[in-house]
């Protein structure tokens, strides 16, 4: 029995993991966290998925080219879409800050950052529901969208519209984050108020002592009412995806035309 093997289906399947990689190295929905056989088995399902025969010569330039440039078309939507989904983490960080949390913070392996306990939680918390509502079904569907518009074999020439829609994102990411924390952080001020005009009146009183633990039982006390805001949120975060990934590919192949 003889076994024939084509270059056309294998140099599409190479080229299809390499997308695949680019965007879940790039990408905070795969962090750290999540153990290597799985981002593995993530990479080989959506390789096989988006694979497809690629015709034509291929010699080792041609390969490598068309490596580099399936790799930059996955980092690049890796990155644009993720930016929105560190909203939750720029929530948990003004938490953090406003209560006083921050003197806790220890590194955190998921982003390669200091992180305190808000932070952390309210990523973790984010990722999951993003998995539960089916979110790597948003991520096939952008990546599929991506190897029809651009072909796995095609070429890109990254336009100033890439910049104009990382800017747009990351105002977005700013404001949604700090609607999110808002119910913490109005309590929070609250304490710093009345805190601050206790002061006024007994200043023999040690208000920094009695501040932090106030401030935390404030904290822990509305990060319910936080928590309760992030399937709104995520349903944001989904349709702020699906717009970047089809303006992304949009804008990468804008020179492949």
């Amino acid at each position: 029995m003889e076994i024939v093997l084509e270059a056309g289906p294998i140099v599409g399947l190479l080229f299809s993991i390499t997308r695949v990689s680019g965007f879940v190295v790039a990408s905070p929905l795969f962090p750290r966290s999540i153990p290597m056989v799985a981002r593995i088995a993530v990479i080989l399902t959506m390789g096989l998925f988006l694979s497809h025969p690629v015709g034509g010569a291929q010699d080792m330039a041609a390969l490598i080219n068309g490596a580099v440039i399936n790799a930059a078309i996955g980092i690049a939507l890796g990155f644009l879409t993720g930016i929105i989904f560190h909203l939750f983490s720029v929530a948990g960080g003004l938490v953090d800050f406003s209560s006083g949390a921050t003197t806790g913070a220890i590194f955190d392996p998921n982003f390669g950052e200091q992180a305190a306990m808000f932070q952390r939680m309210f990523s973790m918390s984010a990722l999951v529901l993003f998995y539960v509502i089916g979110g790597l079904r948003l991520v096939a569907q952008g990546l599929a969208l991506s190897v029809e518009v651009i072909a796995l074999d095609g070429g890109i020439s990254p336009a100033g519209s890439l910049a104009d829609i990382a800017a747009s994102t990351v105002s977005r990411l700013v404001a949604a984050g700090l609607e999110i924390a808002l119910p913490s952080l109005a309590a929070l001020f609250l304490i710093e108020v009345v805190f601050g005009v206790a002061s006024r009146f007994a200043p023999q009183a040690n208000v920094f002592m009695l501040g932090l633990p106030a401030k935390m039982l404030a904290a822990f006390g509305t990060v319910g009412v936080v928590i309760l805001l992030f399937p709104e949120a995520m349903d944001g975060v989904t349709a702020t995806m699906s717009d970047v990934f089809r303006d992304g590919i949009a804008g990468l192949a804008q020179g492949s035309r």
